[in-house]
């Protein structure tokens, strides 16, 4: 993956010609200490020459789309016969891959900009209706879950959540039964527990609960879940749904390439049959965007529902919503840093 991150285009004339020798001035210096990575001269691995054989393919060409110096996709073409690309027409490709890219990170920018926009927007509804609650943390926790927004709409996909404080529980929508509940919240508390390392409680995501429960059997139709802790022994939970799906492949995966034992040389598999596997007991995914949202959302409800509960807002004059304001101008400073800088 890195040589075509380096070399965005890698071009085939003849998968069937032979190959020259690399040939050194010295006959101390090996040609196998000669890195040819990013050179466009460099022979494809025999392995690949089998494989575009079996399929009948002479010539290739592959054009790497980068995105954020990351490798997000190849456009390939194959020919039957023989053929040469010119200079001019590789860089040509290069050139449209390279707009392609300016459009994708342009489109991935304007959504993550609106998507940050709709959770600021989110937490300051979340915030308010807390605020409603008077000074209760109990009171103010159960607000993210008995109004409407609610913790809900913090995360595409999400069917249910929880949250957990003080020996209550406050839920909303589809969530496992109590028992269920209280076995994965004491799951997640031996994690965070056994993390160390300073990492100690902090927002953490399964696509899979029987990662954290692997022992347990759970019967209910819900697969993923995101924690965030609240306070030294609190949770607010987030669960989506199984998402059962079909995943269709070109030749059984779990069949290997193909390794001689005596010379070590690799060999394509020679069936690319459908090979249909089924996933269950697993989630559509967490990304990096939703797990900044919920840690976000900890770190107000974490300042916010606390506020004044010993009597610290009083002392200082009383007004409760000049530090509310201030608390959700400093996160909005932290979301801004955390989503430009991270």
């Amino acid at each position: 993956m890195w040589q075509l991150k380096a070399e965005h285009v890698r071009t085939l004339v003849d998968a069937k010609a032979g190959h020259s020798e690399i040939i050194t001035a010295s006959r101390h210096v090996a040609a196998s200490s000669f890195d040819l990575g990013t050179s466009t001269l460099r022979r494809a691995h025999k392995c690949h020459l089998e494989y575009l054989t079996n399929m009948g393919v002479t010539a290739s060409i592959a054009v790497a789309i980068i995105v954020r110096d990351k490798l997000w996709g190849l456009i390939v073409a194959h020919h039957w016969t023989p053929k040469f690309c010119s200079y001019q027409m590789r860089m040509a490709g290069d050139f449209l891959a390279q707009a392609f890219s300016m459009s994708i990170t342009a489109l991935l920018d304007g959504e993550n900009h609106s998507q940050h926009r709709s959770t600021l927007d989110l937490h300051a509804k979340l915030c308010d209706q807390m605020t409603s609650q008077g000074l209760n943390p109990g009171l103010r926790l159960r607000a993210l879950v008995t109004n409407t927004p609610s913790l809900l709409d913090l995360v595409p996909g999400v069917c249910g959540a929880a949250v957990i404080y003080g020996g209550k529980v406050a839920v909303v929508g589809t969530v496992p039964s109590p028992d269920v509940l209280a076995t994965i919240s004491q799951a997640i508390d031996t994690h965070w527990l056994t993390l160390g390392g300073g990492i100690g409680r902090e927002t953490h995501s399964w696509e899979r609960m029987s990662a954290l429960l692997p022992d347990a059997p759970l019967s209910c139709d819900l697969a993923g879940v995101l924690a965030i802790p609240v306070a030294e022994n609190g949770q607010m939970l987030l669960f989506r749904p199984e998402l059962s799906t079909t995943i269709r492949w070109a030749g059984d995966p779990k069949k290997y390439a193909l390794r001689e034992q005596m010379t070590g040389a690799l060999h394509p598999r020679a069936s690319f049959e459908i090979y249909a596997d089924s996933v269950r007991g697993q989630s559509k995914a967490w990304h990096k965007r939703h797990l900044d949202a919920a840690a976000g959302l900890g770190l107000l409800v974490n300042d916010m529902a606390f506020t004044g509960e010993s009597g610290e807002v009083d002392q200082t004059g009383g007004d409760v919503g000049m530090g509310m304001r201030l608390v959700i101008g400093l996160h909005i400073l932290y979301s801004l840093y955390i989503h430009y800088y991270s």
